[in-house]
């Protein structure tokens, strides 16, 4: 095999530059102790070496096998060297997701006067599975944030618990007559008697994900304001007073939610919380522990962040390739031209082991949710949207707080852990793997009306924006997502770890290996700039299987980087020299060189893997008639009966996209120039449970 040599000196530099992303150096004039994290073969095992190397434990991550170490800085190196030890990383920061309202466009000063309250089920267009008694009832969703407004129904008390539920110093409530629940810890300050969030944020997502309040409206008799306002929730506050957290609180706090998974009846993590990315993914302790808990079977949604709009923008934990990585769109009622499109912030892919992300996005602008009107969030522009209103859980309101906007991919986050909310209690057998798939599968991606070209790639909107009542409804998605790996295998240091299908080089940037013919597949790396007419549309055929993106075990695994290093620079990572020249990661001969991958007759070339004649060709893929045609994927006789709605020629034509006579007259639902106009479109008790009409895009 040809290898790829690097001088020793290029080496030592390449050591020194990137070493510190890991730990910091430490100085020799340095005393004061540090904390780390030290990973080793067991919990004990991590704790003896510790103390040998002088080290004082202070917690134990028994979900990582570690334990917290404090130590000086002079003793760093001398642990990291001791024999049996790992890892030892940094007791590194993690911050919140969210942006106060919205900076980044000027129109929305009108908001001021008419205190427009555009409340999370709005946005997504839930009422209709809420009328239909889909509301999240029979799921737990758990929140790893800032904490949750002082809810004074929360008590120490043991009584209402499940068998075999701990006295751990968690507060709980539960509703007798309904049997909701909420369940709250406190990992930055044991002690408290009480639920707290003097940031702001943690409530913001609680009431995103569950808020129960009912909205009197002019349009409509009653609305709930969250996306499954009868989900039970488990708070655990991890991120301190000052809108930040530490590592070892945050994988404590999974620690617990794993652990009490079948005793609470957990099925979803939401985790709206950002950190910068050191290294590959699978090295990060907090990375290991949300793939633990995504092993468990647990279904984990995390922010994309808000570094964009660069190319490599993800942050960590979004940056795990299992999980449903949200990113954020603006709504057309927040945009300049009156349609949805990708904000500038909202973190791209692709991630640092080259994998496609975001999967999916979700509103993230100007989100108006609860939060106590004395939290921190409060005192900055948001708090001059503040609107009067309630916050319910578990059938009992929250006092003291107000509705206010937040933005950012935190927002967009706790959305689509409501949506998840709502497809377990329609699907309650699905797996966490097939639930990212039917997110993906049935979402909308930005589409232009003059040539039908894809407005954004894979690394900007993923599989796109949720649909939630296609989501939801969907009676048979076959699509099941993270194929070819295993996130228990992975979620150890020395397991077995994987890199995603991105490959890029100065002339073509980035591209999907094996599918430079899609443009949604390939991208320049510069954000769009089209202005014209664009409309949002699922689109199978582009979205792509996994197994047609890229096999994961083709594109190599740790066994090929025993050198982690030069992964954390994504300049050497995607120039194809140092990437591997295919020599490093595996040399086309040795990964496979097409003959040996598969040359598209062994991998499956086209005729067996599908052959486009057949697959798909763009023309047949295209129309919905060959890509399934909705009344296969869902048949509209439920929810509309796609097959009215027209092939891909009439859903690609507003003009022919229902012609609402087919839908339900046009004449009623207005025509679509009507539609466009928010104060029509919102009368969801005249639209009915319509599912062909949605939010202008």
């Amino acid at each position: 095999m040809k290898r790829f040599r690097l001088s020793l000196l290029f080496v030592l530099a390449l050591f020194l530059l990137l070493a510190p992303t890991r730990f910091p150096m430490a100085s020799v004039e340095a005393t004061e102790p540090v904390e780390v994290i030290v990973q080793a073969a067991s919990v004990d095992e991590a704790a003896t070496l510790a103390a040998l190397a002088g080290g004082d434990v202070v917690r134990e991550l028994g979900i990582i096998d570690a334990v917290v170490v404090r130590i000086t800085p002079d003793r760093v190196e001398t642990l990291r060297q001791t024999p049996g030890v790992k890892s030892v990383w940094e007791n590194a920061r993690v911050r919140v997701a969210a942006r106060p309202a919205d900076d980044e466009h000027e129109d929305d000063e009108d908001d001021e006067d008419e205190e427009i309250l555009h409340t999370p089920s709005d946005t997504l267009v839930v009422h209709p599975l809420h009328q239909a008694g889909i509301t999240g009832r029979g799921v737990t969703v758990a929140i790893v944030d800032s904490g949750l407004a002082t809810f004074k129904k929360l008590k120490p008390s043991m009584k209402g618990r499940p068998d075999g539920a701990p006295n751990d110093g968690s507060l709980f409530y539960k509703n007798k007559k309904t049997g909701q629940f909420v369940l709250y810890k406190d990992f930055v300050d044991p002690n408290a008697k009480k639920s707290q969030d003097p940031v702001g944020h943690g409530t913001h997502v609680a009431g995103i994900i569950a808020n129960a309040d009912v909205l009197d409206d002019d349009v409509a008799d009653e609305k709930f304001a969250g996306i499954a306002p009868e989900a039970n929730l488990v708070i655990a506050r991890a991120i301190g007073a000052d809108g930040a957290g530490t590592y070892a609180d945050v994988i404590a706090a999974i620690d617990w939610i794993v652990s009490m998974k079948d005793v609470y009846g957990i099925d979803v993590l939401n985790l709206s919380i950002t950190s910068d990315v050191k290294g590959p993914y699978w090295v990060d302790p907090l990375n290991q522990a949300v793939m633990r808990a995504w092993a468990a079977g647990i279904v984990v949604v995390a922010a994309a962040g808000n570094s964009g709009p660069d190319p490599l923008s993800i942050t960590t934990p979004g940056n795990v390739p299992y999980v449903i990585t949200v990113g954020a769109y603006r709504e057309g009622i927040y945009a300049d031209g009156g349609r949805a499109e990708l904000t500038d912030y909202s973190g791209r892919g692709p991630t640092e082991s080259r994998f496609v992300k975001p999967d999916v996005i979700a509103p993230g602008v100007k989100i108006y949710a609860p939060m106590p009107v004395d939290a921190s969030l409060t005192q900055t522009e948001s708090g001059q949207y503040a609107v009067k209103g309630h916050f319910r859980l578990a059938g009992k309101k929250v006092h003291k707080v107000k509705y206010y906007p937040l933005s950012g991919t935190s927002m967009a986050t706790a959305e689509v852990s409501g949506v998840v909310a709502l497809i377990l209690q329609q699907h309650p057998d699905l797996t966490n793997d097939e639930v990212k798939g039917r997110l993906m599968r049935t979402a909308e991606q930005a589409v232009r009306l003059d040539n039908g070209a894809h407005l954004y790639s894979a690394w900007e909107q993923g599989a796109g924006r949720v649909n939630a009542l296609l989501a939801v409804l969907a009676p048979d998605v076959p699509f099941v997502a993270n194929q070819g790996m295993d996130a228990a295998a992975d979620a150890v240091i020395d397991g077995t770890h994987y890199l995603g299908p991105t490959a890029y080089t100065p002339e073509q940037g980035y591209f999907i290996v094996g599918k430079t013919e899609y443009p949604y597949l390939a991208w320049s790396g510069i954000p769009t700039a089209y202005n014209g007419e664009y409309t949002w549309l699922g689109d199978y055929a582009l979205l792509g299987d996994y197994a047609l993106l890229g096999d994961y075990a083709l594109l190599g695994n740790y066994d090929f980087l025993k050198d982690q290093s030069w992964l954390s620079d994504y300049a050497l990572l995607g120039d194809y020299a140092l990437l591997g020249d295919y020599a490093l990661l595996g040399d086309y001969a040795l990964l496979g060189d097409y003959a040996l991958l598969g040359d598209y007759a062994l991998l499956g070339d086209y005729a067996l893997l599908g052959d486009y004649a057949l697959l798909g060709n763009h023309a047949f893929l295209g129309e919905y008639a060959f890509n399934s045609d909705y009344a296969l994927l869902g048949d509209y006789a439920l929810l509309g009966d796609y097959a009215l709605l027209g092939d891909y020629a009439l859903l690609g034509d507003y003009a022919l996209l229902g012609d609402y006579a087919l839908l339900g007259d046009y004449a009623l639902l207005g025509d679509y120039a009507l539609l466009g106009d928010y104060a029509l479109l919102g009368d969801y008790a005249l639209l009915g449970i319509t599912l062909g009409v949605l939010p202008t895009p």
